[in-house]
């Protein structure tokens, strides 16, 4: 059929409808979110439903607790995509998230500046999204921004920050209040009142997180284990708490003491370089991101570590863990069912280092 035109201002425009059909996509496609509208994006990937947007404050921990809840939203909407809203410091742990299609940062934790709302509301504005599940307890200015994002239903936690701001989250959002504590105090279940608002049901039992490793990461991570002359199957992976620059070497100090006598090497892993100093001589491998980490920890005999992403990854794979610092109360609640030996302190893991 002969393709027809449309004149515009006397310039001849090809149509991109035929008899009222279908939208024609043209041969070269689009590689960028922001050059296709939300209805093309949506047919160009192939997908069948609009997007969810999820805001997720927090570390890597609980990013990584939230990963049941991601899979359950797509489980609930079958063909539809997830983003998430995290900060910056988070946003490594979606490395390892097949569920999850573009991150977007804001700092969620904190006071980001005027400029950087403006930039990242810019970007969901017009993205088509169905639905919006937030864990950061929406107070008045947060509402009225998510509300800016023209996004239809929006859900979240509600803040208890006023009689007056609880009423305008409430008129802007679906939620529930919850008190001014850090939610990661309540472990796995800290998104089990969101799930229940989303989802419109009950949050399941607890299970292993379930994860992917790229095959990039898992090179990088065997070639930091070469770099150390360690071997797969053969170490104790140590993660501590990331602590202040003035702290770092009396905390590495302590944690140091860790695996001092046993007879299996420990790789102490850190995020940055600066903290890794601390650990001069013995092996220490930087571990930027979480999929870098998840690799080493399936390649280890075994995790020492404080309330760490090492804690939850170790569990999912099935590790041997020893979570140094907390009690055994703690312990169920960031890995409900899993086998986790807790001790008080990094010297107390050497007693049971010694029968790995």
């Amino acid at each position: 059929m002969a393709a027809t035109t449309a004149h515009v201002f006397g310039a001849a425009v090809p149509r991109t409808r035929a008899f009222g059909g279908r939208k024609r996509h043209a041969k070269t496609r689009a590689t960028s979110l922001e050059l296709v509208s939300p209805e093309d994006e949506r047919e160009v990937r192939g997908t069948t439903r609009p997007p969810v947007l999820l805001a997720l404050p927090g570390g890597d921990v609980e990013q990584l607790l939230a990963f049941p809840l991601i899979e359950a939203v797509r489980n609930k909407n079958p063909g539809c995509c997830v983003d998430v809203l995290i900060p910056s410091r988070a946003k490594s742990a979606y490395g390892i998230n097949p569920n999850v299609r573009y991150t977007f940062v804001e700092e969620l934790d904190g006071d980001p500046s005027p400029d950087q709302v403006s930039a990242v509301l810019g970007k969901l504005r017009n993205k088509g999204y169905a639905k919006l599940i937030s864990a950061k307890p929406a107070g008045a200015t947060f509402s009225l921004d998510m509300l800016t994002t023209n996004i239809p239903e929006r859900i979240s936690y509600i803040s208890s920050e006023g009689y007056i701001f609880n009423w305008i989250a409430n008129w802007i959002m679906k939620g529930e209040r919850v008190p001014t504590m850090k939610m990661a105090s309540l472990g796995a279940s800290m998104y089990d009142m969101l799930w229940k608002l989303a989802l419109e049901e009950e949050a399941p039992p607890k299970k292993p997180l379930n994860f992917k490793i790229p095959a990039k990461a898992k090179q990088l991570a065997k070639e930091k284990l070469d770099a150390q002359g360690l071997m797969p199957g053969k170490f104790i992976l140590l993660q501590s708490s990331p602590v202040p620059d003035t702290d770092a070497e009396v905390k590495a100090y302590d944690w140091s003491r860790v695996g001092a006598n046993a007879s299996t090497p420990v790789l102490y892993v850190t995020k940055t370089t600066k903290e890794a100093k601390a650990y001069a001589g013995a092996n220490v491998a930087v571990v930027p991101t979480v999929a870098e980490l998840a690799a080493l920890v399936e390649m280890s005999k075994g995790v020492v570590c404080a309330n760490t992403p090492a804690l939850l990854l170790g569990s999912a794979l099935e590790k041997p863990v020893v979570l140094v610092g907390e009690d055994q109360k703690i312990a169920e609640s960031f890995v409900p069912g899993g086998k986790v030996q807790t001790v008080s302190d990094p010297e107390g893991a050497n007693s049971i280092l010694a029968a790995w």
